[in-house]
C-alpha cells in the first residue's frame, strides 16, 4: 500500500522534464495560442478583403453616376425633340385668317422658313411662325404672325454639339442653348404625298433626326454612350 500511493504521488507531481499535469497545462495554453504566421496570414486575408470591398464601392458609385448622367441626358434630349415638334406642328397656326399672313408680303407669307440662316444648308436650321399674340389682349390671336413671340428659330451648331433656340422680339432674336451634347441634328421636309421637298409653301411634314451623347465635351469618346432619335411632325395646318 505504500509503494502503491509512492507511485501515485510521484503520478501526481510534475518531474524537471516538465511531464505531468502542470506540463500537459502549458503545452495546452502554447497550442491555443496565435503564432505569428497565423496573424500575418489573417491580416493579409483582412486587407485582401477590404481592397475588394472598397473598388466594389467605388464601382457601385461610378455605376450610379454614369446611369444618372445618362438618365438626366435622355430626358433633356426627349423634353428638348418634343419642344421642337409642338411648334413646328403649330406652323401656320391663324385662327383669325386664312390664308396665313405673316407681315402682308405675299412672298413672306409661309409658315415655315427653310435655311433661315441663309448658309444653303436646309438641314441645321428652321424658322416656325404662327399666330398666337398680338390680340387686344395680346395673349390671343390678331390675324398675323408679325408680333412677338410669333417667330421660333432652332438651330444646330456642330462646332459645340449645341440646339440654340431663338424667339423674335421686333427685330431681335432672344437666344438661349436649350440643348447640349449632340453629335447630330438635322431637318428633313416632305410634302403631303410624303416625298421630298426643298419648298416651304409644300411642306407638310417635318422629319427629326438627333444623335445625343453622355460625354460633357466629346460626342465620340469610346466609353460613352450615344441614342438616336427620330421623330416625324404633320403640320397641323397643312
Amino acid at each position: 500500500m505504500v509503494v502503491d500511493e509512492e507511485r501515485q504521488n510521484e503520478r501526481a507531481w510534475p518531474g524537471e522534464n516538465g511531464d505531468g499535469p502542470v506540463g500537459d497545462s502549458r503545452r495546452q495554453r502554447h497550442e491555443i495560442g496565435t503564432s505569428l504566421v497565423e496573424l500575418t496570414v489573417a491580416m493579409g486575408m483582412g486587407i485582401v478583403l477590404s481592397a475588394g470591398f472598397l473598388v466594389a464601392v467605388n464601382g457601385a458609385g461610378k455605376l450610379y453616376q454614369f446611369e444618372h448622367r445618362l438618365t438626366f441626358y435622355s430626358s433633356e434630349a426627349r423634353e428638348v425633340i418634343h419642344q421642337v415638334a409642338r411648334d413646328i406642328r403649330s406652323a401656320g397656326s391663324n385662327p383669325l385668317s386664312k390664308p396665313f399672313l405673316f407681315d402682308g408680303d405675299p412672298a413672306d407669307d409661309r409658315p415655315l422658313v427653310l435655311d433661315p440662316g441663309g448658309d444653303g444648308d436646309m438641314t441645321n436650321d428652321l424658322e416656325v411662325r404662327y399666330d398666337r399674340f398680338g390680340g387686344a389682349e395680346r395673349n390671343e390671336p390678331d390675324g398675323d404672325a408679325d408680333d412677338d413671340r410669333e417667330a421660333i428659330r432652332y438651330r444646330f451648331d456642330a462646332n459645340t454639339h449645341r440646339i440654340v433656340r431663338q424667339v423674335r422680339f421686333g427685330d431681335q432674336w432672344d437666344q438661349e442653348v436649350i440643348l447640349i451634347n449632340v453629335c447630330d441634328f438635322a431637318f428633313s421636309f416632305y410634302d403631303r404625298d410624303r416625298q421630298p421637298t426643298v419648298s416651304a409653301n409644300d411642306v407638310s411634314w417635318v422629319r427629326i433626326d438627333a444623335t445625343t451623347t453622355t460625354a460633357p465635351s466629346d460626342c465620340y469618346q469610346t466609353d460613352e454612350i450615344t441614342r438616336k432619335w427620330a421623330l416625324t411632325i404633320k403640320l397641323r395646318n397643312r
